[in-house]
C-alpha cells in the first residue's frame, strides 16, 4: 500500500508542472502561458452569455505555434533550447515569458487591447525585446510561426492592416503591418 502510495506521489509530482500554464483574461481575450513548452494559446470570447472561447491559434497542440531566434547561422527555438532558462510571470500589462542565457535575455510580453469601435479588450499584441547581457556585440534575428485555427471552415484567416487577406501559408519580411485582424471573431 506505502509503494502505491509513493508511485502515485511520484507520478504526481512528474506530471503536474507539465500541465500548468499562466492564464490571463480581459474583455473578449483569454491568453495562456504554457510554462512546460514555452508556448501560448489565445482565445477569442465568442459567446459573451454562454462564454464560449474560440481559439485563435490551433488549440489541440500550443507547440506548432513558435518564436525561434537566429544567431550566426543557428537556430534557437524558445521553450525547447537548454541554452535558456525560462521563467513565466504576469506583469502590469499582461504576462510574458522570460528566457535568459549566458548573453541573452529574451521577453515576450502578451497585452491586450481594444479596438476603437469596442468597450473592452478584443485584441491582443505581442512585444519581443532583446537584451544583450555579454561584452561583445550580437547580431540576432526573430521568427514566428503562427499556426492558425480560425478560418479553417470558411478559408477567411486573417486580414492585415490594409485588408490584404490571408488565406493560406504567408511569409511576411521586412516592413511588418501594424496589425493582423481575424474577421472570423
Amino acid at each position: 500500500m506505502k509503494r502505491n502510495l509513493m508511485t502515485v506521489l511520484l507520478i504526481l509530482i512528474l506530471v503536474i508542472p507539465q500541465i500548468q500554464a499562466l492564464e490571463i483574461k480581459d474583455g473578449r481575450m483569454k491568453i495562456k502561458l504554457h510554462e512546460d513548452s514555452g508556448r501560448f494559446s489565445v482565445f477569442y470570447l465568442d459567446d459573451i452569455e454562454k462564454q464560449k472561447f474560440v481559439p485563435l491559434l490551433f488549440g489541440d497542440d500550443p507547440r506548432t505555434s513558435l518564436l525561434s531566434i537566429l544567431i550566426g547561422n543557428k537556430v534557437y527555438t524558445m521553450g525547447e533550447t537548454s541554452g535558456y532558462r525560462q521563467a513565466v510571470q504576469e506583469v502590469k500589462e499582461g504576462a510574458q515569458f522570460v528566457w535568459t542565457s549566458n548573453t541573452l535575455v529574451i521577453t515576450e510580453t502578451f497585452s491586450f487591447l481594444r479596438s476603437a469601435s469596442s468597450p473592452i479588450s478584443d485584441g491582443f499584441k505581442i512585444n519581443v525585446s532583446v537584451r544583450n547581457i555579454s561584452e561583445q556585440d550580437i547580431a540576432i534575428g526573430f521568427r514566428y510561426l503562427f499556426d492558425t485555427y480560425l478560418g479553417e471552415k470558411d478559408g477567411n484567416h486573417f486580414a492585415l492592416e490594409g485588408g490584404r487577406a490571408i488565406t493560406s501559408e504567408s511569409l511576411l519580411r521586412g516592413s511588418y503591418p501594424a496589425y493582423w485582424i481575424s474577421p472570423s471573431a
